[in-house]
């Protein structure tokens, strides 16, 4: 059980992470559109995209590593690869009933199944898809991340494609049973897909001013998070000085006074990261606006 909370709480940070940049990008597509925010929708594609950026962290992302230079990523260990299928049923017998272990039932298998169940449930839910298609998609997303591992320290699997969409499978069963009972309800979900592309000058402005609002927002979160792990650096390693830097620029500094540590910003380079996140922001902002233009 602590492996199981242990991935999940690994999770939290990407899907918290994610949340600014879809709200940033759902403001512009609606307001591209000129679409009505439909609130069941917005919700439960919120909770579909923390749900995949958290699968992604755990499958596909490195590990994120917090050093007195900023923040970087884990690559160590060795890859391995297991293309024989239905091995799993072998390995589940010896762990249970010779190994009397229960860990691998809950993450290798189960583990397996229960994570691709949201997404065989919210495809259909969100957006009109047939059966074939939705389970389709599961077993395209399973690949995906098994041929991303090839070039990973991970495992690659082949049963856990064939356990993956399995889960994808189940999750659709489970929209099915529901959709038995309030088909009404369910298609509440589903966003009204009639809407223009033409964006006046107004929309324009508006879809400029998220966007730069937006970049500005997110630098100030990332160098939050990075300042926090640099005070958290700081009293383990008990050093008298460091300097917490993001994407190779120095942001704060922290000396030591007695037992604590006294915090300056580095103005100069927080405009910089906070200039060049707006940049980004608004350049994405200009790609989907571009992009729906030529629909």
């Amino acid at each position: 059980m602590r492996l199981v909370i242990g991935h999940l709480y690994g999770m939290l940070p990407y899907m918290a992470m994610i949340v600014p940049f879809h709200v940033f990008i759902r403001l512009i597509v609606l307001n591209l559109r000129g679409l009505r925010i439909n609130w069941r929708h917005e919700i439960a594609l919120s909770l579909f995209v923390m749900f995949a950026v958290g699968l992604a962290s755990q499958t596909v992302f490195p590990d994120i590593v917090i050093t007195r230079n900023g923040m970087d990523f884990d690559m160590s260990g060795q890859h391995n690869t297991a293309l024989i299928p239905f091995r799993f049923f072998c390995y589940l017998y010896r762990d249970l009933f010779e190994y009397h272990v229960t860990d691998s039932l809950l993450i290798d298998y189960l583990g397996n199944i229960v994570m691709f169940i949201p997404i065989g449930f919210f495809i259909p839910l969100l957006w009109r898809s047939s059966d074939e298609a939705t389970v389709t998609a599961g077993f395209l997303t399973s690949l995906s991340i098994e041929i991303i591992q090839l070039f990973l320290p991970r495992w690659t699997d082949i049963d856990d494609i064939i356990l993956n969409t399995v889960g994808t499978t189940l999750g659709l069963l489970l929209y099915k049973m529901l959709d038995m009972g309030w088909s009404e309800s369910l298609r509440k979900f589903r966003i009204n897909s009639k809407g223009e592309n033409h964006m006046n000058r107004k929309k324009k402005i508006i879809a400029l001013i998220i966007a730069i609002v937006a970049g500005f927002s997110l630098a100030m979160l990332a160098m939050s998070v990075v300042i926090y792990f640099g005070y958290t650096d700081a009293y383990a390693s008990g050093a008298d000085n460091l300097n917490v830097s993001l994407f190779g620029l120095d942001i704060y500094t922290l000396t030591k006074a007695g037992e604590q540590y006294n915090g300056a910003s580095i103005g100069q380079n927080m405009g910089i990261i906070c200039a060049g996140y707006a940049l980004a922001a608004v350049l994405i902002e200009q790609i989907i606006i571009r992009t729906a233009g030529k629909k």
